[in-house]
């Protein structure tokens, strides 16, 4: 069967009502329910236009973001939106069926694509394996063999369950510790493979992960300070960075910020996420600003 789903001299005995992607096939009509529209698998493109995506987050997203805020002279508040370059690409032609590309993603809803369970499963199982065989202090024949049997199994259980496999590795990172709050001034973690499509997906996995929300202070002579999360409980900053960051002006005044209200007592502790990008495969941060965050005792955590 072809990449797009027209299978090609299809057997007319075969009365299986699921067919490509394992979703229900209309006989009357010649396309797949994928429950929000239905996709004709003989031109590789959706019967109807993307209900989901419209004028309000076609290029920014459902969830905007805002860089360099900063008040001027004024004191007025300015900013850049970045923008989303998953909402772009859907955007582009809204009948197309996942981009383009259904050797990596599927749209099992109509509404957005999703990368392949087993790419997913692989790069999951061999992260899984590696955190088990670390946390047990295994090496050797036997670290090799566990990290292999953790990506076979990845593959399996992401073939038919990819969700399973990004909720099993936030569970045992966080039981086992890898990302479990360190001393100040240094870092954990390593960047594994890249767990979250998007900016947005990573800020909320921390959110979720860490008890934070998002949260606004007012710097004295620096104006104000939005944060990815925050702890109240605890007192804790979340900062949110994903793929490779440098130490550029708009990040140096986010710093300050940040160790002004550590330095004064407004919150207990800073800590830094940075996560790889889904897109580029590149993430964490320049030597420079790494050692800029540990000077000012920030924790610094590599997902």
């Amino acid at each position: 069967m072809p990449a797009f789903g027209n299978e090609i001299s299809p057997d007319s005995g075969n009365t299986n009502r699921f067919r490509f992607d394992g979703e229900y096939f209309d006989w009357e009509t010649g396309t797949i329910y994928l429950r929000a529209r239905s996709y004709n698998p003989r031109t590789g493109r959706f019967t109807q236009p993307d209900p989901y995506l419209g004028l309000h987050n076609m290029i920014f997203g459902d969830e905007p973001r805002r860089i360099n805020e900063r008040e001027d002279l004024l004191g007025l508040h300015t900013y850049t939106m970045v923008p989303d370059i998953w909402a772009i690409m859907q955007s582009g032609n809204l009948y197309v069926y996942t981009i383009n590309n259904p050797i990596f993603f599927n749209d099992p809803t109509g509404l957005k694509v999703n990368p392949i369970g087993v790419i997913l499963g692989l790069g999951g199982g061999a992260a899984l394996g590696r955190m088990v065989a670390d946390h047990f202090g295994h090496t050797g024949w036997r670290r090799a063999s566990i990290i292999a049997g953790f990506t076979v199994g990845g593959a399996i259980i992401g073939n038919f369950a990819p969700g399973l496999v990004n909720k099993l590795a936030t569970q045992l990172s966080i039981s086992m510790g890898s990302t479990a709050l360190v001393k100040a001034g240094t870092v954990a973690g390593t960047l594994g493979v890249a767990k979250h499509q998007t900016w947005q997906a990573a800020e909320q996995w921390v959110r979720a992960t860490f008890n934070a929300v998002k949260h606004t202070f007012n710097v004295p002579n620096m104006g104000t300070r939005f944060v990815d999360g925050f702890n109240q409980a605890k007192g804790i900053i979340h900062e949110v960075k994903w793929g490779t960051q440098s130490l550029t002006q708009a990040i140096q005044q986010q710093i300050n910020k940040d160790a002004w209200l550590l330095r004064h007592g407004h919150v207990n502790e800073v800590v830094w996420h940075f996560h790889r990008s889904f897109i580029t495969g590149l993430g964490g941060p320049t030597q420079p600003l790494l050692n800029e965050l540990l000077r000012h005792g920030f924790k610094v955590i590599k997902h």
